[in-house]
């Protein structure tokens, strides 16, 4: 598999890119990277041996599926560095669009579904250095194979689209992602949150999160606040919650 057109497109958006067989986290990697340049940098590799998820989760990284890392250097509000969450799930899910694949969903914060079958999922981490603020943002897509869950059923590309080739769908992503970058940069949230609520699981309905401490809070999933966060109604309050995991 070639990785060349990926190459040329990153390049001229100022990435420096890198195709690896195997490495531990695409997210490591990243840092690395970042410690030594100070660049913005893009990796996809084959295989990960301890691939990140969320909350210290371990992402199952066999051969065939997508395992990609990006860095953005900064230009948003600290607290707003969940809106690279999104910029990344409604590219990925235009670039499925492509394939004719209509049905696929969001589960706040960071997770992608099809059918209510988990195949994909995204990660964001603040980075600080030398005075400068990157937000790395990591996520997989299972293309070929999909690991068996308890919480939830999980799923692969290769059950529902016609997605075969990596590089011709990264391809296809890249070329979104970036148009969807330089509408964050200009400040056009609306569009970008519009597009991501019309594909989110839950909004509307009684919900449950989880919160970072462990705890739960049920009420209304009502909206996502222009920030990223989740605007929820607690009894007859409005609370915005910015960690945490929706309960299936």
């Amino acid at each position: 598999m070639s990785f060349n057109n990926i190459k040329i497109i990153l390049e001229k958006n100022n990435y420096k890119f890198s195709h690896l067989k195997k490495t531990e986290s695409t997210m490591l990697e990243a840092q690395r990277y970042l410690k030594k340049n100070l660049q913005n940098f893009a990796i996809i590799s084959d295989i990960q041996t301890n691939g990140k998820g969320r909350r210290g989760n371990i992402w199952h990284s066999p051969k065939g599926n997508i395992y990609c890392s990006m860095s953005f250097k900064n230009f948003l509000e600290k607290d707003k560095f969940s809106l690279f969450n999104i910029l990344i799930a409604i590219s990925i899910k235009m670039a499925f669009l492509k394939y004719d694949n209509k049905e696929i969903k969001f589960k706040w914060p960071n997770d992608i579904f099809f059918e209510n079958k988990k195949f994909g999922g995204i990660i964001a981490e603040n980075y600080e250095l030398s005075n400068q603020n990157f937000i790395i943002v990591g996520f997989g897509i299972n293309i070929l194979t999909y690991p068996k869950l308890e919480k939830y059923e999980t799923t692969c590309a290769n059950e529902f689209s016609k997605v075969k080739n990596i590089p011709d769908f990264m391809k296809i992503f890249f070329q979104i992602l970036f148009k969807n970058l330089k509408l964050l940069q200009k400040g056009e949230l609306a569009k970008l949150i519009n597009i991501y609520k019309k594909s989110l699981m839950f909004i509307g309905d009684i919900i449950e999160i989880q919160t970072i401490n462990k705890s739960i809070i049920k009420g209304k999933f009502i909206d996502i606040n222009h920030d990223g966060s989740l605007k929820l109604k607690y009894n007859k309050n409005f609370l915005n919650i910015y960690n945490g995991t929706i309960k299936i």
